[in-house]
């Protein structure tokens, strides 16, 4: 099953996006059953509402470069899909 199983993320943000990570944290692996922290932050100014995607796949223990599965642009894997998380300003 996926909690079974290691897997590796991706974020994706808009085009321009006013929203980022830092870049050693916009790729990486999630332990089996675990989880994963990640800051995101704004640009300075006033920012509209915007989506990012995160993108997962499971990989095995031996993997060792977290974009691997997303080379084509699009996740793969025994399992693989994304989430799309709105990203709300709060000032």
């Amino acid at each position: 099953t996926a909690q079974e199983r290691r897997s590796q993320f991706q974020f994706v943000f808009e085009l321009n996006s006013n929203y980022f990570a830092k870049e050693e944290q916009m790729y990486g692996f999630v332990p089996k059953g675990g989880k994963t922290n990640v800051t995101l932050f704004r640009k300075p100014g006033k920012v509209t509402n915007e989506k990012m995607t995160i993108q997962f796949a499971a990989v095995d223990e031996s993997a060792t470069d977290p974009k691997a599965s997303f080379a084509t642009g699009r996740p793969y894997g025994e399992f693989a899909g994304e989430t799309i998380v709105n990203l709300v300003p709060t000032e």
